[in-house]
């Protein structure tokens, strides 16, 4: 018999996201799955949705609605099974997505926690790009700075998508997202924690679709963020101010924040001449030693030209 499983989906007013969510959530296959939905609305869209065409879907109504951190903690406090996902209500699972993470975390009683690759969605177009382009295969993570690695440096194959994790309850019990150890970026801190719980096991078969949109949070920079997030790096990894790892990840962020983040625009100039200065320095550097850093680049320059041509037509 399978381990039962707690599918926590996570709902903010997006009544229309949500419904294509939990199809694909009540379309897995296999036995003891409970599908939850946590409705941090404000509005009564969601829950008006939910009792005209999901009347038998089990839903938890947060009223008042809970600030983003409150409403990850409050949900690993309700869960009470053996593995649980807190899905987003933007994303969409494919059919095999419970089976066979499940089936990853019963084969091994080691394992934290399970996560997948993903396809992108871009709005409501399905794409064939995935959220972390790799060939590299399955990767199992045993140690901080083997996350870190796939988080801050400048390779191309990044991260699992967060919502698409299934853990082994015991290994999240009372840990949360703390915006002290990272702020919008502490599912990074997070993870981190459960990892000293136990490895995680990163699949590169997309299981998810990852929706991409005007709302996303991470349309938008935080440098102040980043830095609490780096000041729990070093405070409790090996991980070094020093480390071409750091400097990788200080010229990603700020190479957001010049190009996405109108606070550069805002910026006392002393500022912009120094951030300036080091994203030129480092990106001839990278230019010599890291070739496809500007493959990536390219090939997202080619998708903005594509996607701008499209909405043209």
């Amino acid at each position: 018999m399978a381990s039962r499983l707690q599918l926590f989906i996570l709902s903010r007013d997006r009544p229309a996201y949500l419904r294509e969510t939990l199809r694909s959530a009540l379309a897995q296959v296999g036995d003891d799955i409970e599908v939850i939905v946590s409705d941090n609305s404000e509005r009564e869209d969601v829950a008006r949705m939910l009792a005209e065409e999901f009347p038998h879907v089990y839903c938890v109504r947060r009223v008042p609605a809970l600030g983003p951190f409150d409403h990850f903690r409050t949900v690993i406090d309700e869960a009470d099974v053996e593995f649980v996902v807190m899905f987003h209500d933007d994303d969409v699972l494919l059919n095999n997505y419970v089976q066979t993470l499940r089936s990853r975390l019963e084969a091994d009683p080691s394992l934290a926690a399970v996560c997948c690759n993903a396809t992108i969605l871009r709005g409501n177009l399905p794409t064939q790009e995935r959220f972390a382009p790799s060939e590299r295969g399955d990767l199992r993570l045993r140690a901080p700075e083997d996350l870190l690695r796939e988080y801050f440096s400048l390779s191309p194959e990044g991260p699992a998508p967060f919502p698409g994790y299934m853990y082994r309850r015991t290994a999240i019990q009372d840990l949360y997202l703390d915006p002290s150890h990272g702020g919008k970026y502490s599912d990074v801190s997070f993870l981190l924690k459960v990892l000293r719980r136990g490895p995680m096991l990163w699949l590169a078969e997309p299981l998810m679709r990852y929706r991409i949109h005007d709302h996303n949070d991470s349309a938008t920079e935080a440098v102040g963020q980043r830095l609490r997030l780096l000041r729990y790096v070093y405070a409790t990894t090996r991980v070094e101010r020093c480390s071409p790892l750091i400097e990788q990840y200080r010229y990603r962020y700020w190479m957001n924040w010049w190009r996405c983040s109108g606070e550069a625009r805002q910026a006392q100039p002393w500022r912009r001449r120094v951030v300036q200065r080091f994203l030129l320095t480092r990106s001839v550097a990278y230019a010599l030693t890291r070739p496809t850093l500007w493959q990536r680049s390219a090939a997202k320059l080619r998708r903005l030209v594509r996607q701008q041509l499209t909405r043209a037509n």
